[in-house]
Protein backbone atom coordinates (compact mmCIF):
# COMPACT_ATOMS: atom_id res chain seq x y z
CA UNK A 1 0.00 0.00 0.00
CA UNK A 2 3.07 2.80 0.45
CA UNK A 3 4.44 1.79 -2.61
CA UNK A 4 1.43 2.38 -4.42
CA UNK A 5 0.95 5.66 -2.51
CA UNK A 6 4.27 6.76 -3.44
CA UNK A 7 3.38 6.74 -7.21
CA UNK A 8 1.09 9.53 -6.02
CA UNK A 9 3.76 11.31 -4.76
CA UNK A 10 2.29 10.69 -1.26
CA UNK A 11 5.34 10.95 0.90
CA UNK A 12 4.19 11.82 4.36
CA UNK A 13 3.02 8.37 5.68
CA UNK A 14 2.14 6.99 8.83
CA UNK A 15 1.55 3.60 9.27
CA UNK A 16 -0.25 2.06 12.59
CA UNK A 17 -0.62 -1.49 13.65
CA UNK A 18 -4.13 -0.77 15.69
CA UNK A 19 -6.33 1.87 16.31
CA UNK A 20 -5.28 2.24 20.03
CA UNK A 21 -1.79 3.12 17.98
CA UNK A 22 -3.41 5.48 15.96
CA UNK A 23 -4.86 7.28 18.38
CA UNK A 24 -2.35 7.50 20.82
CA UNK A 25 -0.23 9.50 18.22
CA UNK A 26 -3.11 11.71 17.07
CA UNK A 27 -5.62 12.43 19.96
CA UNK A 28 -4.16 10.76 23.30
CA UNK A 29 -2.86 13.83 24.54
CA UNK A 30 -6.58 15.26 24.52
CA UNK A 31 -7.18 12.80 27.36
CA UNK A 32 -4.06 13.08 29.55
CA UNK A 33 -4.55 15.03 32.99
CA UNK A 34 -3.25 18.06 33.23
CA UNK A 35 0.08 18.07 34.62
CA UNK A 36 0.83 19.70 38.25
CA UNK A 37 2.35 23.13 37.38
CA UNK A 38 6.30 23.58 37.68
CA UNK A 39 7.44 26.27 39.59
CA UNK A 40 8.87 28.05 36.75
CA UNK A 41 5.55 28.09 35.06
CA UNK A 42 4.54 30.79 35.30
CA UNK A 43 7.67 33.04 36.20
CA UNK A 44 6.75 36.32 36.85
CA UNK A 45 3.38 35.19 39.31
CA UNK A 46 6.22 36.50 42.54
CA UNK A 47 7.55 39.52 41.57
CA UNK A 48 6.77 43.00 42.80
CA UNK A 49 4.46 45.46 40.76
CA UNK A 50 7.76 47.47 40.36
CA UNK A 51 10.02 45.14 39.47
CA UNK A 52 7.37 43.29 36.88
CA UNK A 53 7.28 47.31 35.35
CA UNK A 54 11.07 47.23 34.99
CA UNK A 55 11.81 44.08 33.06
CA UNK A 56 9.08 44.53 30.99
CA UNK A 57 10.28 48.22 29.72
CA UNK A 58 13.92 46.60 29.61
CA UNK A 59 15.66 44.93 26.46
CA UNK A 60 16.66 41.23 27.16
CA UNK A 61 20.25 39.68 25.20
CA UNK A 62 20.24 37.52 22.83
CA UNK A 63 23.41 36.51 23.86
CA UNK A 64 24.02 33.53 26.83
CA UNK A 65 25.64 34.99 29.57
CA UNK A 66 28.04 32.08 29.42
CA UNK A 67 28.50 29.13 27.37
CA UNK A 68 27.97 25.96 29.72
CA UNK A 69 24.75 24.47 30.93
CA UNK A 70 25.24 26.91 34.61
CA UNK A 71 28.37 28.77 35.75
CA UNK A 72 29.90 28.45 38.78
CA UNK A 73 30.74 31.59 40.75
CA UNK A 74 32.70 32.43 43.87
CA UNK A 75 32.47 35.35 45.47
CA UNK A 76 33.49 37.05 48.73
CA UNK A 77 31.62 37.53 51.95
CA UNK A 78 32.31 41.02 52.62
CA UNK A 79 32.06 42.83 48.97
CA UNK A 80 30.19 40.37 46.90
CA UNK A 81 33.80 40.32 45.14
CA UNK A 82 34.16 37.63 42.16
CA UNK A 83 36.67 36.07 43.50
CA UNK A 84 36.42 32.56 40.83
CA UNK A 85 34.68 31.35 38.22
CA UNK A 86 34.34 28.45 36.01
CA UNK A 87 33.51 29.88 32.97
CA UNK A 88 35.66 31.77 29.94
CA UNK A 89 33.16 34.80 29.63
CA UNK A 90 30.56 36.05 31.63
CA UNK A 91 27.67 38.00 30.74
CA UNK A 92 29.81 38.87 28.12
CA UNK A 93 32.75 40.03 29.86
CA UNK A 94 36.14 38.58 29.86
CA UNK A 95 37.12 37.31 32.73
CA UNK A 96 40.52 38.51 33.42
CA UNK A 97 38.94 41.93 32.92
CA UNK A 98 36.65 40.89 36.01
CA UNK A 99 39.55 40.14 38.53
CA UNK A 100 41.87 42.96 37.61
CA UNK A 101 39.58 45.05 38.03
CA UNK A 102 37.98 43.46 41.16
CA UNK A 103 34.28 43.70 39.80
CA UNK A 104 31.29 43.34 42.46
CA UNK A 105 28.45 40.75 41.56
CA UNK A 106 25.99 43.17 42.92
CA UNK A 107 27.47 45.80 40.65
CA UNK A 108 26.62 43.60 37.36
CA UNK A 109 22.76 43.92 38.76
CA UNK A 110 20.49 46.80 38.05
CA UNK A 111 19.45 48.82 41.19
CA UNK A 112 15.85 46.96 40.98
CA UNK A 113 17.40 43.56 41.28
CA UNK A 114 19.55 44.58 43.88
CA UNK A 115 17.36 43.99 46.85
CA UNK A 116 16.54 40.33 45.30
CA UNK A 117 20.20 39.73 45.01
CA UNK A 118 20.99 40.50 48.51
CA UNK A 119 18.08 38.85 49.60
CA UNK A 120 19.30 35.62 47.98
CA UNK A 121 23.20 36.27 49.73
CA UNK A 122 21.85 36.97 52.69
CA UNK A 123 19.83 33.19 52.56
CA UNK A 124 23.38 31.60 51.33
CA UNK A 125 25.14 32.95 53.99
CA UNK A 126 23.27 31.18 56.90
CA UNK A 127 23.77 27.53 55.21
CA UNK A 128 23.13 26.09 51.60
CA UNK A 129 19.97 27.40 49.66
CA UNK A 130 18.90 24.68 46.66
CA UNK A 131 15.97 26.68 45.86
CA UNK A 132 16.87 29.33 43.10
CA UNK A 133 15.98 32.66 43.03
CA UNK A 134 15.77 34.90 39.80
CA UNK A 135 17.85 37.95 39.83
CA UNK A 136 18.43 40.40 36.54
CA UNK A 137 21.85 41.39 35.54
CA UNK A 138 23.20 43.91 33.02
CA UNK A 139 25.72 42.36 30.27
CA UNK A 140 28.48 44.38 28.30
CA UNK A 141 26.15 45.80 25.94
CA UNK A 142 23.57 47.34 28.67
CA UNK A 143 20.92 44.37 28.40
CA UNK A 144 19.28 42.05 30.70
CA UNK A 145 20.14 38.56 31.95
CA UNK A 146 18.31 36.83 34.27
CA UNK A 147 19.90 34.12 36.23
CA UNK A 148 19.04 31.02 38.80
CA UNK A 149 21.19 31.61 41.72
CA UNK A 150 21.39 28.91 44.42
CA UNK A 151 24.65 28.13 46.39
CA UNK A 152 26.32 27.12 50.19
CA UNK A 153 29.28 28.98 52.02
CA UNK A 154 32.69 27.94 51.06
CA UNK A 155 34.61 25.00 53.32
CA UNK A 156 36.59 27.67 54.32
CA UNK A 157 34.04 30.08 55.15
CA UNK A 158 35.61 33.70 53.95
CA UNK A 159 33.09 33.10 50.44
CA UNK A 160 29.95 32.42 49.06
CA UNK A 161 30.02 29.46 45.85
CA UNK A 162 27.15 30.45 43.87
CA UNK A 163 25.46 28.32 40.81
CA UNK A 164 23.89 30.27 38.41
CA UNK A 165 21.03 28.63 35.66
CA UNK A 166 20.40 31.36 32.79
CA UNK A 167 16.70 32.02 32.36
CA UNK A 168 16.41 34.66 29.98
CA UNK A 169 14.57 33.39 27.47
CA UNK A 170 12.29 32.18 29.75
CA UNK A 171 11.51 35.50 31.21
CA UNK A 172 11.50 37.20 27.70
CA UNK A 173 8.89 34.32 26.81
CA UNK A 174 6.89 35.59 29.46
CA UNK A 175 6.95 38.83 28.93
CA UNK A 176 6.08 38.46 25.32
CA UNK A 177 9.41 39.89 24.19
CA UNK A 178 10.09 36.67 22.63
CA UNK A 179 8.47 34.22 20.76
CA UNK A 180 7.99 30.84 21.77
CA UNK A 181 10.19 28.81 19.17
CA UNK A 182 9.46 25.25 20.82
CA UNK A 183 5.72 25.66 20.66
CA UNK A 184 5.83 27.85 17.21
CA UNK A 185 7.45 24.42 16.16
CA UNK A 186 5.30 21.99 17.50
CA UNK A 187 2.30 23.78 15.98
CA UNK A 188 4.04 23.58 12.38
CA UNK A 189 5.25 19.62 12.92
CA UNK A 190 1.68 19.04 13.86
CA UNK A 191 0.51 18.95 9.31
CA UNK A 192 -3.22 18.23 8.44
CA UNK A 193 -4.50 14.77 7.95
CA UNK A 194 -5.93 14.32 4.45
CA UNK A 195 -6.70 10.47 4.39
CA UNK A 196 -7.16 7.79 6.92
CA UNK A 197 -7.27 3.89 5.21
CA UNK A 198 -8.14 1.79 8.04
CA UNK A 199 -8.85 -1.93 8.09
CA UNK A 200 -12.83 -2.17 9.47
CA UNK A 201 -11.48 -5.40 12.16
CA UNK A 202 -9.28 -3.56 13.66
CA UNK A 203 -11.50 -0.48 14.73
CA UNK A 204 -14.46 -1.64 16.10
CA UNK A 205 -15.68 -4.97 16.69
CA UNK A 206 -18.90 -5.00 14.56
CA UNK A 207 -19.52 -1.91 12.67
CA UNK A 208 -16.59 0.90 11.89
CA UNK A 209 -19.13 3.80 11.87
CA UNK A 210 -18.48 4.73 15.97
CA UNK A 211 -14.88 5.09 15.36
CA UNK A 212 -14.67 7.25 12.28
CA UNK A 213 -17.35 9.37 13.77
CA UNK A 214 -15.42 9.67 17.27
CA UNK A 215 -11.77 10.18 14.98
CA UNK A 216 -12.97 12.61 13.05
CA UNK A 217 -14.52 14.71 16.00
CA UNK A 218 -11.51 14.45 18.35
CA UNK A 219 -8.90 15.05 14.95
CA UNK A 220 -11.05 18.47 14.55
CA UNK A 221 -10.46 18.99 18.34
CA UNK A 222 -6.52 18.13 18.08
CA UNK A 223 -6.26 20.75 14.96
CA UNK A 224 -5.81 17.67 12.49
CA UNK A 225 -8.48 18.72 10.40
CA UNK A 226 -7.38 19.97 6.67
CA UNK A 227 -7.83 23.86 6.75
CA UNK A 228 -10.20 23.62 4.21
CA UNK A 229 -12.35 20.33 3.97
CA UNK A 230 -12.16 17.19 6.41
CA UNK A 231 -10.03 14.20 6.65
CA UNK A 232 -10.81 11.58 3.97
CA UNK A 233 -11.59 7.87 5.32
CA UNK A 234 -11.15 4.85 3.33
CA UNK A 235 -12.41 1.46 4.70
CA UNK A 236 -10.49 -1.76 4.14
CA UNK A 237 -12.28 -5.14 3.74
CA UNK A 238 -11.00 -8.48 2.51
CA UNK A 239 -12.72 -9.58 -0.71
CA UNK A 240 -13.82 -13.17 1.00
CA UNK A 241 -15.66 -11.13 3.86
CA UNK A 242 -19.31 -11.81 3.53
CA UNK A 243 -20.15 -8.13 4.26
CA UNK A 244 -23.23 -6.04 3.73
CA UNK A 245 -22.24 -2.61 1.95
CA UNK A 246 -24.69 -0.94 4.32
CA UNK A 247 -22.03 -1.85 6.80
CA UNK A 248 -20.01 1.19 5.11
CA UNK A 249 -22.98 4.01 5.33
CA UNK A 250 -21.48 6.94 7.05
CA UNK A 251 -21.49 9.98 5.32
CA UNK A 252 -17.55 10.22 6.34
CA UNK A 253 -16.64 7.29 4.74
CA UNK A 254 -15.38 8.31 1.36
CA UNK A 255 -14.56 4.66 -0.57
CA UNK A 256 -14.21 1.46 -0.02
CA UNK A 257 -10.71 -1.20 -0.90
CA UNK A 258 -11.12 -4.96 -0.88
CA UNK A 259 -7.86 -6.86 -0.63
CA UNK A 260 -5.81 -7.87 -2.16
CA UNK A 261 -5.53 -4.32 -3.30
CA UNK A 262 -5.74 -4.23 -7.49
CA UNK A 263 -2.80 -1.43 -7.92
CA UNK A 264 -5.07 0.68 -10.45
CA UNK A 265 -8.32 0.84 -8.66
CA UNK A 266 -6.56 2.17 -5.61
CA UNK A 267 -4.43 4.26 -7.35
CA UNK A 268 -7.67 5.61 -8.97
CA UNK A 269 -10.00 5.68 -5.67
CA UNK A 270 -7.17 7.50 -3.85
CA UNK A 271 -6.25 10.21 -6.22
CA UNK A 272 -10.55 10.61 -6.61
CA UNK A 273 -10.52 10.92 -2.68
CA UNK A 274 -7.72 13.43 -2.38
CA UNK A 275 -9.02 15.49 -4.52
CA UNK A 276 -12.56 15.73 -2.95
CA UNK A 277 -14.98 17.52 -2.99
CA UNK A 278 -13.18 18.79 -6.34
CA UNK A 279 -14.41 16.53 -9.20
CA UNK A 280 -10.89 15.42 -10.39
CA UNK A 281 -10.39 13.70 -14.01
CA UNK A 282 -9.29 9.78 -13.20
CA UNK A 283 -5.59 9.68 -14.80
CA UNK A 284 -5.32 6.12 -13.75
CA UNK A 285 -8.35 4.51 -15.08
CA UNK A 286 -10.60 5.12 -17.81
CA UNK A 287 -14.00 5.16 -19.44
CA UNK A 288 -13.99 3.23 -22.74
CA UNK A 289 -16.66 2.54 -24.70
CA UNK A 290 -18.18 -1.06 -24.93
CA UNK A 291 -20.90 -2.90 -26.63
CA UNK A 292 -21.05 -5.20 -23.55
CA UNK A 293 -23.66 -4.64 -21.35
CA UNK A 294 -22.82 -3.11 -18.15
CA UNK A 295 -25.13 -3.92 -14.38
CA UNK A 296 -24.43 -1.46 -11.67
CA UNK A 297 -25.19 -3.21 -8.20
CA UNK A 298 -26.47 -0.47 -5.40
CA UNK A 299 -27.93 -0.49 -2.09
CA UNK A 300 -30.82 1.88 -2.15
CA UNK A 301 -33.58 3.45 -0.10
CA UNK A 302 -37.14 2.61 -1.37
CA UNK A 303 -38.75 5.74 -1.93
CA UNK A 304 -42.19 4.16 -3.77
CA UNK A 305 -43.52 1.25 -4.99
CA UNK A 306 -46.15 0.77 -7.71
CA UNK A 307 -47.03 -2.08 -9.84
CA UNK A 308 -44.48 -1.35 -12.67
CA UNK A 309 -41.54 -0.83 -10.25
CA UNK A 310 -40.04 1.21 -7.76
CA UNK A 311 -38.70 4.46 -7.10
CA UNK A 312 -35.45 5.26 -5.07
CA UNK A 313 -33.39 8.78 -4.37
CA UNK A 314 -30.06 9.01 -5.87
CA UNK A 315 -27.12 11.61 -5.93
CA UNK A 316 -27.56 12.22 -9.62
CA UNK A 317 -29.42 10.82 -12.24
CA UNK A 318 -29.58 7.29 -13.12
CA UNK A 319 -29.46 6.63 -17.52
CA UNK A 320 -32.76 5.65 -19.07
CA UNK A 321 -31.66 2.03 -19.47
CA UNK A 322 -29.04 1.30 -17.43
CA UNK A 323 -29.23 -2.47 -15.81
CA UNK A 324 -29.01 -2.85 -12.14
CA UNK A 325 -28.79 -4.71 -9.23
CA UNK A 326 -30.66 -3.41 -6.09
CA UNK A 327 -30.67 -4.12 -3.00
CA UNK A 328 -33.36 -2.50 -0.42
CA UNK A 329 -36.04 -3.42 2.56
CA UNK A 330 -39.53 -3.55 2.76
CA UNK A 331 -41.11 -1.00 5.13
CA UNK A 332 -41.52 -2.76 8.56
CA UNK A 333 -39.09 -5.23 7.61
CA UNK A 334 -36.01 -6.88 8.33
CA UNK A 335 -34.78 -9.27 5.34
CA UNK A 336 -32.90 -7.61 2.52
CA UNK A 337 -34.09 -8.00 -0.77
CA UNK A 338 -32.05 -8.08 -4.55
CA UNK A 339 -33.60 -6.87 -7.74
CA UNK A 340 -32.83 -6.67 -10.79
CA UNK A 341 -34.32 -3.53 -12.81
CA UNK A 342 -33.70 -1.41 -15.30
CA UNK A 343 -33.89 2.67 -15.06
CA UNK A 344 -36.93 3.89 -16.69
Amino acid sequence: MVRFLKELSVEDIKEFSTAADFERYFYASLFEKPKKPKSDSNPLEQLHADYLKFLNGSTFSNDPAFGPEFAEVEISTDKMQILKLNVEKFMGRNINEIFEKAVTLDSLAPTEAQPILREQIEKISKGPVETPMSVAFKNEKNELVVLDISGAPSSAGNSYVLKMVERTNVFAKALGKRPDTEKAAADAAKKPLDVIIFRYDLVGPKSPNPWVTKTAALLQKASYWPAENRPKFIAVRRDADNLEKALFNHPFIDDLLCIPLDRLIFLQKVELVLGLPKKASPSHLFVQETDEKIEIAKRMQLERVSDLGFAMANPFPLKPGTLGHFYFRLPGQNPLLDVHGKVL
